[in-house]
C-alpha cells in the first residue's frame, strides 16, 4: 500500500512498527466487538426475564412479544427455511 494511503499516524513507521500498530488497533477492535457481544447477551437475557415476568403478573405481551411468536409460528410452519427459533 502506497504511503500516501496510510493514515498519517502510520506514515512515518517502519513495515514493522506498522503492522505492530495494525495488530495492536485489530486486537482492540476484537476486544471491543467482544464486550458488544457481551453486553449484548445481558441485555436480551434481562429483556426475556422481564418478559417473562410480565407474563407470569399477567401482563399483556408487548409488540416485541407478538413478533416473536408471529416469526417462530412462521418457522415451524415452514420447515424447509433451516432456521430454528
Amino acid at each position: 500500500m502506497p504511503a500516501a494511503a496510510l493514515p498519517p499516524e502510520l506514515r512515518s513507521l517502519d513495515r514493522a512498527s506498522q503492522r505492530a500498530q495494525i495488530e495492536i488497533a485489530q486486537k482492540k477492535r476484537q476486544d471491543i466487538a467482544r464486550q458488544i457481544d457481551e453486553l449484548s447477551r445481558k441485555r436480551d437475557k434481562h429483556l426475556e426475564e422481564q418478559t417473562e415476568a410480565d407474563r407470569a403478573k399477567g401482563g399483556v405481551a408487548g409488540f416485541d412479544d407478538a413478533a416473536k411468536d408471529a416469526l417462530r409460528k412462521t418457522v415451524r410452519k415452514n420447515v424447509l427455511s433451516g432456521l430454528k427459533l
